[in-house]
């Protein structure tokens, strides 16, 4: 019996297809109570890839995620890079004037935020920024 090499599957894309075929049900993300297989995060992530593409997101373009780690975050980051994007994280500890920055510097065209964490409402601080 042969097992795929590490680079067997040289793209993220390739390597959540693989992942999805040989593990389905399995869980592939546990978070509270809540379990996720490697099939259902791979439906969410060409769900969210197939989102990214109808909103004219290319490869090379630059997504960036504003959030804890989380489920969400997993999904976004394997759907950014599903499609040939560049993975652009904003830490969480920073304030929204230094996020506008990452964004601006960074040329992000899309940005994933959950709505609140720590106190602060990522959504409302972006929403106030100039960007």
């Amino acid at each position: 019996m042969t097992t795929a090499g590490p680079t067997s599957h040289r793209t993220t894309a390739a390597l959540i297809e693989h992942a999805a075929e040989q593990f389905g049900s399995k869980t592939f993300i546990k978070e509270g109570g809540k379990a996720l297989s490697f099939a259902a995060v791979y439906e969410q992530v060409c769900h969210l890839s197939n989102a990214l593409v109808a909103r004219d997101f290319n490869p090379g373009d630059r997504a960036a995620i504003w959030a804890p780690n989380c489920a969400e975050w997993i999904v976004a980051a394997l759907a950014i890079q599903y499609v040939g994007g560049t993975l652009v994280t904003v830490n969480t500890r920073y304030k929204a004037s230094e996020a506008r920055e990452i964004l601006a510097d960074s040329g992000s065209t899309v940005a994933f935020v959950v709505e609140s964490f720590l106190g602060s409402n990522y959504a409302e601080a972006l929403a106030e920024q100039d960007l």
